[in-house]
């Protein structure tokens, strides 16, 4: 019950829901097979069905132009129309290993970092920080990974260890495409201490 069948009609494709019984007496009508239901995109020639769920924004292209998919199961019926990926709604963290910087005074750090990530804007966040190479939350979190790394290397370097006052300093990302904003905080040990 849970598969759908796949058919050519004519050349066009026909989606036959589970739990229906099909009789067909054409020679232009061809069964192609079945696929699970479940699967979050099923192709079937110029005929493309999405599942979008919660929590997940769906990305196609209609035209070449991006076009947002709410949760739900939509069925991509023209040819230029085709699914682009998903990017997960929800807060996530993301590991950064081994920022290298050079303080100011000409000190060397070495550090592993994380930071909190939400896209607010997925058209925005897609536009501005993937290229369609490949899974497009994949190419989203390492695009945010390698800016963060840079960001806080410049962090340290305008930064001296041996300043007398603490210094606190915010990152946002790029025009609000999401909300990643690592804090990097420096006391001196004077400050510490009182």
């Amino acid at each position: 019950a849970g598969r759908l069948g796949l058919a050519l009609e004519a050349g066009e494709p026909v989606v036959l829901e589970p739990g229906k019984i099909v009789l067909k007496n054409s020679t232009l009508f061809k069964y192609c097979g079945s696929v699970d239901i479940t699967q979050p995109v099923i192709s079937h020639g110029s005929l493309s069905i999405v599942t979008v769920r919660d929590g997940q924004f769906g990305i196609s292209y209609r035209d070449g132009v991006i076009e947002l998919l709410k949760p739900g199961r939509h069925q991509l019926t023209s040819a230029t129309h085709v699914p682009g990926g998903f990017i997960g709604a929800g807060q996530q963290t993301l590991r950064i290993s081994e920022v290298t910087g050079m303080s100011s005074d000409n000190v060397e750090l070495r550090f592993d970092a994380a930071i909190c990530m939400r896209v607010g804007d997925p058209q925005k966040a897609v536009v501005m920080l993937t290229q369609g190479r490949k899974d497009l939350m994949d190419e989203l979190k390492e695009n945010i990974q390698e800016r963060a790394k840079l960001a806080l290397s410049i962090v340290i370097g305008n930064n001296s260890l041996n300043r007398k006052h603490g210094a606190t300093m915010q990152m946002a990302a790029p025009d609000g495409a999401t909300d990643a904003e690592p804090n990097v905080t420096e006391e001196s040990e004077e400050a510490k201490t009182g």
